[in-house]
């Protein structure tokens, strides 16, 4: 099957499913109308589903939650969710939450894992958590709908119910879409063995190994010897964060710095968050071990995306001129450092201040 045909009969297939959640909705909202001059509370329930719809769709709260669940139970650990504009994630110990400028996607969560073992299935378990949980609020509500006698809370979950069974079925559905690969395309992806399934395993693993470890435990093979992905593929910038942290960690500096500049290519396409944590790898890199003032202050602007962070306080203090200054930032990134969750970017981090208090 051709591309082209692909692409229709995913089209066709998305405006079947959505006329019939649009006709499921109305049905059940039909249902709380025969109600209102009963309870006014109907109306509430409805409105505060129109407005819940605009800010935070329920379908997409529990598709991300179904990820975050599948991948605890799977032996991950929680990086950052995000819905819409909101991001909430952790830093160090502690869940912080930010509003970013773009709303660039509807919902997604970043979970790394505790060790490198049995990844490929740890993935696909996570990967299916979002629609099967989308499909189990559907299969609850729907027999609340049959089975128990409506409310005003019952009526506002209940209009969900057409939604999330469309967002868990076309998110099984494995396609390429605007945003990115459907759940189903990156399970798909990891059955076949495809390049870009490859890359994302090889991340993880790498990502598994530093969660108790350090570089030097990670077999070169795991971030250099990988099939060729598409530059836009999300597993790409990645990769090459992955692969410039090794060869600086391994002060193979020129060829780390042909890496970041393989990342300042694509740049632009980054996700607003991952922006801002390059950024800061720039600006390090640019006044410490490349000495490019004109890189430096065209990406310290974007550090502000990252404020707070170790990465952050690292670029921070290799920009820093005066001593005190300096001294005063590296202080409080060794103490951000403690609170890493991956004990192997706490010791890349370290080892990075120690080259800026050489400087």
């Amino acid at each position: 099957m051709s591309g082209r045909t692909r692409e229709i009969l995913y089209r066709i297939t998305t405006a079947i499913l959505l006329l019939l959640t649009v006709a499921g909705t109305v049905l059940i909202a039909m249902r709380g109308v025969r109600h209102v001059e009963e309870d006014w509370r109907y109306y509430l329930s409805f409105a505060l589903a129109l407005v819940a719809l605009i800010l935070l769709p329920v379908n997409a709260f529990v598709h991300e939650v179904g990820h975050l669940v599948f991948g605890w139970l799977a032996g991950m650990k929680f990086s950052s969710v995000r819905f819409g504009r909101l991001r909430v994630y952790r830093m160090g110990k502690h869940i912080h939450a930010r509003f970013l400028r773009r709303s660039e996607v509807v919902g997604s969560s970043e979970m790394f894992p505790k060790n490198a073992n049995k990844m490929r299935g740890k993935t696909v378990f996570y990967a299916l958590g979002g629609g099967a949980f989308n499909v189990l609020y559907a299969a609850a509500f729907l027999t609340c709908f049959f089975l128990v006698p409506i409310s005003p809370l019952l009526f506002f979950f209940q209009l969900f119910v057409p939604l999330n069974l469309f967002e868990g079925l076309m998110s099984f559905y494995p396609a390429d879409t605007p945003t990115g690969k459907t759940d189903g395309r990156l399970v798909k992806d990891l059955i076949k063995g495809e390049s870009s399934a490859i890359v994302t395993l090889r991340v993880l693993t790498a990502q598994g190994l530093l969660h108790r470890g350090t570089f030097d435990q990670i077999d070169e093979g795991i971030l250099f010897d990988v099939p060729v992905v598409r530059e836009d593929d999300p597993s790409y910038p990645a990769l090459l964060q992955l692969q410039y942290s090794y060869l600086f960690y391994c002060g193979r500096d020129e060829e780390g710095i042909k890496k970041l500049n393989r990342m300042r290519d694509i740049y632009e396409e980054l996700p607003e968050q991952i922006q801002a944590d390059v950024a800061c790898d720039f600006v390090f890199a640019f006044s410490c071990i490349a000495q490019d003032k004109t890189c430096v202050n065209t990406y310290f602007p974007y550090l502000k995306g990252a404020e707070g962070t170790l990465a952050y306080l690292r670029a921070m203090a290799g920009v820093s001129v005066q001593e005190e200054e300096k001294k005063d930032f590296i202080e409080k990134a060794l103490g951000q450092a403690e609170k890493e969750p991956l004990f192997g970017i706490a010791e890349m981090e370290r080892a990075y201040l120690a080259r800026i208090e050489k400087k």
